[in-house]
C-alpha cells in the first residue's frame, strides 16, 4: 500500500466513526406512528385463518375442454344456428324472399 492509500483509509475511518458519534446521541426517531389518511385499516396478522380454509372456498372457473373433436364440433354447430337465428330476427323475411327468386 502506498502512504495515499492508507491516508485515504484513515479518513474513511475518521468520517464512520464521526457518523456513527451522531448516530449514537441522537437516535433516530420511528416515523411508523404517522398515520396517512386511507390507511386506518389495521389486520391483526396473528388472528389470520389458516390458508388451507382460505382458499378451500375458491370460486371455481368454468372450464371449456375442447381437446375432444365432438365438442369442438358442437360448439361449431350451435354458434352457426346461433348465427342463422340472429340474422334470420334481424333482417326477417326478406332473407328467405332473397333465396326463393330465380335467377333467369
Amino acid at each position: 500500500m502506498t502512504l495515499s492509500n492508507k491516508q485515504n483509509n484513515r479518513n474513511q475511518v475518521a468520517n464512520l466513526e464521526k457518523l456513527l458519534a451522531e448516530i449514537n446521541e441522537n437516535p433516530q426517531k420511528n416515523e411508523e406512528n404517522q398515520v396517512l389518511p386511507g390507511n386506518d385499516v389495521t389486520i391483526d396478522v396473528l388472528n389470520l385463518p389458516p390458508r388451507k380454509k382460505v382458499h378451500q372456498s375458491a370460486k371455481r372457473k368454468i372450464i371449456i375442454n375442447l381437446k375432444h373433436p365432438f365438442y369442438r364440433f358442437s360448439i361449431v354447430i350451435l354458434l352457426v344456428i346461433a348465427i342463422i337465428f340472429f340474422v334470420y330476427y334481424i333482417v326477417g323475411e326478406q332473407i328467405i324472399i332473397l333465396f326463393q327468386t330465380e335467377i333467369l
